[in-house]
């Protein structure tokens, strides 16, 4: 028996009063009068959908898109814990919410981002010869609510990503169309408060404002505020895209045990409550989105950060303490062509594109400080960073085997002005495929995936890239000490992250 579907009776309903209405107008047509249709114009419906069906077209099993319907309901410490929606990609918090997370892909250590790089708009967001580590990635000033699709690639396998990509990266991109608006508020324990505010406009526009802020449970109060908006707008092929973000907060930090079993400070308590952070960033991105094969986009950014850290709280300075600052103040500016060959050639389909990025940061330094305050300058430094790049690969179907082979070729150059002039230089490096991997090239990045019968896919993937290295470490002839005037000489000399100068 067939049983019938809700579709099916509305269809089969619709179908009898259409009838009716027929017999009765052909029966009084003299005396009724016809109806006039009148056209209605019906709001646009956009659905968003989890996942995109990936096998025959993803290049490997380790890529993949995921769109905001999958993560809109997904509870967020941090934003950039959007991050893990890459299977097996983990972020974690690091003194306070100003502070980049730290960044785990399959069980591997990518420190705050080393090695896995993020877009946003076609915006680099990774920072290189950053004050507190390469390749640094802070995605604190992102709204999760405009982000509309995330793109993400594991491994260095893919010529068309560079710099900071060995283990992984990810593009973050806004709302093309169909941005819902909307003001949402939300308070919770300690003070948290957000306050958030979409509006849509126009076929690609939107305008996004957040405040965040945190007491938090501690002895000294973080007292967490943020502030941000991300806005885009279309201009006919083009769309424009913009962010301004400000945040600052204390840090809690690690705290020595014994120090609470001896009474000094409670389990919430600080060694060191001045330790803390400022930060902002704004960003301006011009992207042509016409869908003709052309990829162009053009971005500038200013970055700023002030960060307050004690690891070793009175070990090398017992009067003053061990705080320091670190200080990045950076202009970012460059952009990117790509171009997706309509015709195939020897069957075979083509990309190319070239990139620049130039890294002007005139001043990024270390100092000891107490409570904030300057005691002395460990180093400082006026760097100019620039990178330009082509890459290619080519994709062909060979039977059920199908083949993408890429070449990548990046040339590094930066000048190092710093306050001892020993340290001051100029250098420049050049990867391409293929060469030697102890002299920093990369051989062909290729993958290749059999398709054998009933649908499922096999890949194998090949690729061995090299990251950029911390400018400030190319032409440096004496590092600095790590020791205060006056400090205990036993103790170790380590820079802001317990390792080696600078």
């Amino acid at each position: 028996m067939i049983k019938p579907t809700p579709g099916g009776l509305a269809l089969i309903s619709a179908t009898a009063i259409a009838a009716g209405a027929h017999a009765q107008t052909a029966g009084g047509a003299a005396d009724r009068p016809v109806a006039t249709a009148h056209a209605t114009d019906v709001a646009a419906v956009y659905v968003f959908g989890k996942r995109l069906e990936g096998v025959g077209t993803a290049v490997a099993a380790s890529a993949g898109e995921v769109s905001f319907a999958k993560f809109e309901d997904r509870p967020l410490l941090r934003p950039g814990e959007l991050v893990e929606v890459v299977p097996g990609l983990v972020a974690t918090q690091h003194s306070g919410d100003t502070k980049a997370n730290q960044y785990f892909l399959r069980g591997f250590n990518l420190d705050h981002g080393t090695d896995f790089s993020v877009k946003f708009d076609g915006v680099p967001m990774n920072l290189r010869t950053h004050a507190h580590g390469q390749g640094y990635l802070d995605l604190n000033g992102i709204i999760p609510e405009v982000i509309e699709l995330i793109k993400y690639h594991k491994g260095p396998y893919y010529a068309d990503v560079g710099d900071f990509s060995n283990a992984g990266s990810a593009s973050f991109d806004t709302f093309s169309r169909g941005t819902p608006s909307y003001v949402e508020a939300t308070y919770g324990s300690y003070d948290f408060g957000r306050l958030l505010a979409v509006k849509g406009f126009g076929d690609r526009g939107f305008l996004a404002g957040e405040l965040d802020t945190y007491r938090s449970p501690y002895d000294h109060p973080d007292n967490f505020r943020k502030l941000d908006f991300i806005g885009r707008v279309g201009l006919g092929d083009w769309s424009l895209t913009g962010l301004a973000y400000a945040a600052k907060t204390n840090a809690n930090d690690q705290i020595a045990q014994r120090a609470v079993e001896q009474g000094l400070i409670t389990a919430l308590g600080s060694l060191d409550p001045t330790d803390g952070a400022r930060t902002s960033r704004f960003i301006l991105s011009l992207q042509r989105i016409k869908d003709d094969g052309w990829y162009v986009n053009a971005y500038a950014q200013r970055y700023y950060l002030a960060l307050y850290s004690n690891f070793t709280y009175f070990l090398r300075d017992p009067v003053n303490g061990d705080q320091f600052e670190q200080l990045d103040d950076r202009y970012t500016f460059g952009g990117a062509v790509t171009r997706t060959w309509p015709q195939p050639v020897f069957g075979a389909t083509i990309r190319t594109g070239v990139d620049f990025r130039d890294d002007y940061i005139p001043k990024i330094g270390l100092y000891f400080t107490r409570a904030r305050q300057i005691l002395s300058t460990v180093r400082q430094d006026r760097v100019n960073e620039y990178s330009g790049d082509a890459w290619g690969d080519a994709t062909r179907a060979f039977g059920p085997v199908r083949i993408t082979a890429g070449l990548r070729f990046d040339d590094f150059g930066g000048d190092v002005t710093s306050d001892d002039p020993r340290n001051s230089g100029s250098d420049n490096a050049t990867l391409v495929s293929p060469r030697s991997p102890r002299r920093g090239a990369s051989p062909p990045r290729s993958r290749s995936m059999p398709t054998p019968a009933r649908g499922s896919i096999r890949t194998t993937s090949e690729g061995r890239p090299r990251p950029s290295c911390r400018a400030r470490t190319i032409p440096a002839r004496r590092f600095p000490s790590s020791q205060p005037p006056g400090a205990r000489k036993s103790a170790p000399a380590t820079n802001a992250e317990g390792s080696r100068q600078p």
